[in-house]
């Protein structure tokens, strides 16, 4: 069974909802993690995350994030 990061309380039950966390590991700038409701999100974010942080920006496109849930 897949870990379940978030639970949302509705009324009458519970509406689960599991977190998608992607990362960027980079060789020499270290690991860029975010973790959002969907995996587009959670990609945008690690993304953002990463040309925030670096100069060399190419170390941070869309083929170098993995995404778990």
């Amino acid at each position: 069974m897949d870990k379940l990061d978030g639970i949302l309380a509705k009324p009458g039950g519970l509406n689960i909802m599991a977190n998608v966390s992607c990362q960027i590991n980079t060789p020499f700038d270290g690991d860029y993690v975010a973790t959002e409701l969907s995996e587009t999100a959670a990609r945008q974010s690690v993304m953002e995350k990463c040309r925030e942080k670096l100069s060399d920006k190419t170390q941070c496109l869309p083929q170098f994030v993995k995404c778990k849930k």
